[in-house]
């Protein structure tokens, strides 16, 4: 069965558009007013059974891979792009409203883990190598991001390139982390 054919089963999809790319989406799962994929070649989007995705929601495979496990549920307005890699969302996730998830090398979100409204995860940067070339010629280095196993990150905050939060890590609203994140400990401002 092809993808499109799949897509025009979906109750509530505004826009589903598909150019040999694969989607599936398991019975069960539902899928807010106006959630719109875009499955491109080479991409993939699986959407587990009883996973729950909100309203104006966009999930964009662009070359890469979006898995939504079983029972996760992703907020109203968010955004997740697989533009190379895989954004791996594992079972009892919960992203918050007008979450922002972006991916060129991959991110994992570890089981039962919470995120608030608006947190962004983008793993990659510019490359800054040359002082004389404009940035956006010089590319993109990405480097995967993992979320531990129970996770908690607070509203507002932004995990970037390398990050690595252990299972039952804490980001505090607001804050940033690049890097490892200690089991427990605090990430944000002091």
């Amino acid at each position: 069965m092809g993808a499109l054919s799949v897509l025009g089963r979906l109750r509530g999809v505004v826009a589903a558009r598909s150019l040999r790319g694969v989607a599936r989406v398991a019975p069960g799962a539902r899928l807010g007013r106006g959630v719109r994929l875009t499955v491109a070649p080479g991409g993939r989007v699986v959407v587990g059974a009883g996973a729950r995705i909100g309203r104006g929601t966009r999930l964009e495979a662009r070359g890469g891979a979006i898995e939504l496990a079983a029972g996760c549920r992703v907020g109203e307005r968010s955004r997740l792009v697989a533009a190379a890699g895989t954004i791996l969302i594992e079972e009892g996730v919960s992203l918050g409203d007008g979450c922002t998830l972006i991916a060129v090398a991959g991110i994992a979100i570890g089981a039962g883990s919470v995120f608030g409204d608006g947190v962004s995860v983008i793993d990659f940067a510019p490359v800054v190598a040359d002082p004389d070339r404009p940035i956006r010629v010089q590319g993109v280095r990405g480097a995967p991001v993992r979320v531990g196993t129970g996770a908690t990150v607070g509203p507002r905050a932004a995990i970037g390139p390398g990050a690595a939060l252990a299972g039952g890590a804490r980001l505090a609203a607001g804050a940033a982390a690049g890097g490892v994140a200690p089991a427990g400990g605090g990430g944000g401002p002091r």
